[in-house]
């Protein structure tokens, strides 16, 4: 899972090859439809314009967000059903700590 979300940070490069069109991974992570309030869906990533940070979510807490403005992907691969807390958990503690 961190090696796909590495793929997408890195514009579809890996180790110098571009193995996917840097064109697609933009419009892959680029808002297609409005979901919510402050929540979009691209090509299989939700996005999240307020926390300039996208996201592969899988059942019961399988995700991979990624935050190109941080050079951070953070992989969860947890148990949860029902409301799910690991977006804001990464808000509160993970990103405030990258600044500190």
């Amino acid at each position: 899972m961190a090696k796909l979300g590495y793929l997408f940070l890195h514009q579809g490069q890996w180790e110098g090859e571009q193995i996917v069109s840097s064109g697609w991974v933009s419009e892959a992570v680029s808002p297609q439809v409005s979901v919510d309030p402050g929540v979009s869906y691209g090509y299989q990533w939700w996005v999240f314009p307020d926390q300039a940070a996208y996201a592969a979510q899988g059942m019961e807490g399988q995700k991979i967000f990624v935050f190109p403005s941080h050079d951070l992907i953070v992989v969860a691969t947890a148990g949860f059903s029902g409301d799910d807390p690991l977006l804001d958990l990464v808000m509160e503690y993970v990103i405030p700590a990258l600044r500190d």
